[in-house]
């Protein structure tokens, strides 16, 4: 038996896992787009399609629930986001207009089958949905605090690559 055209289990192993890792770093730039459009919201409500199991783009939400956007549709496709996005942040999205919600509906859709999405904070849900067939996604639009040095707990940025003055 001649293997050499084989690969080992390991490849795809090696493979889903740095899909994974690029997925779980695609969320930051749709929350940012989000809280971009939207800057009181908490979460990007996300719920799943009974038929297909698919992912669909539900509202936008403060911290206590409060709807600050549905995501209306008709035969034109969705209805586009209030305002664009700065000049950097479209840059990111490449062809694609982030304004318009069917391309962060996709990016999610993709982020979806390499990683999980967490369960909408029980604070920001409506009356049933704890107790739907199936509980909300909720994607959190806060912005991530930013990494410190564990010595000084400065901002790493301001370090600026350079090493901890404080001993």
């Amino acid at each position: 038996m001649n293997t050499a055209d084989l690969r080992p289990v390991a490849t795809l192993t090696t493979a889903e896992t740095a899909a994974a890792r690029a997925a779980r770093a695609l969320l930051p730039l749709v929350a940012a787009t989000v809280r971009h459009q939207f800057p009181d919201g908490a979460f990007l409500v996300l719920t799943r399609e009974y038929d297909e199991d698919e992912l669909v783009l539900d509202t936008v939400r403060t911290a206590d629930g409060k709807t600050l956007w549905s995501f209306p549709w008709d035969h034109t496709g969705f209805h586009p986001f209030p305002k664009p996005v700065p000049a950097e942040l479209a840059e990111l999205w490449g062809e694609d207009d982030p304004q318009n919600p069917a391309p962060v509906l996709d990016l999610v859709q993709r982020i979806d089958r390499f990683t999980s999405i967490p369960f909408l904070d029980p604070a920001a849900m409506h009356k049933g949905e704890a107790n739907a067939d199936r509980t909300p996604l909720g994607l959190s639009l806060a912005e991530p605090e930013p990494k410190r040095c564990a010595v000084c707990l400065v901002t790493l940025e301001e370090h600026a690559g350079r090493i901890c003055p404080r001993p």
